[in-house]
């Protein structure tokens, strides 16, 4: 099976092997940085550590303020419409920048119609963060 995601792994006294948990990250960098975020609240000794790529799904973001936080939360979303926004002049998100405005306000009862919107405006949008602000909107909505 294709690579879909990055895990963090970590080796502690007494592991055989490095040992992950069920975290899996769209990026290399934001499984590093939550790597890093999370050692830095350990007490225990750190043999190695490693990121690595994983053929599971991605089901988690890492957001800076917030840290890890579930691609399917109404966070992930909202996180996900401020991107789309901040790339409002991006001419491949014409669209979809209203829906997103729109998203980043909108009720609750209604995010998941704006996150199937925005999700149908975003396909031509490339690079990191548009990869992120699919796969989380692909999350939330339950779309492949």
């Amino acid at each position: 099976m294709k690579n879909q995601s990055w895990k963090s792994e970590i080796k502690t006294p007494g592991d055989r092997d490095f040992v992950t948990n069920g975290l899996r990250f769209v990026t290399e960098e934001e499984a590093q940085k939550y790597q890093d975020e999370l050692l830095s609240r350990w007490f225990v000794k750190i043999l190695d550590k490693r990121v690595s790529e994983s053929t599971d799904k991605p089901n988690y973001i890492f957001i800076r303020e917030n840290g890890a936080v579930s691609m399917e939360s109404d966070h992930a979303v909202r996180w996900t419409f401020h991107r789309i926004y901040e790339n409002k002049n991006e001419p491949s998100l014409n669209y979809a920048v209203e829906y997103a405005k729109y998203g980043m306000v909108c009720p609750d009862d209604e995010l998941k119609i704006q996150a199937l919107y925005t999700l149908g405006n975003i396909s031509r949008w490339k690079g990191d963060t548009a990869k992120k602000c699919r796969a989380i909107l692909k999350a939330y909505t339950g779309t492949k």
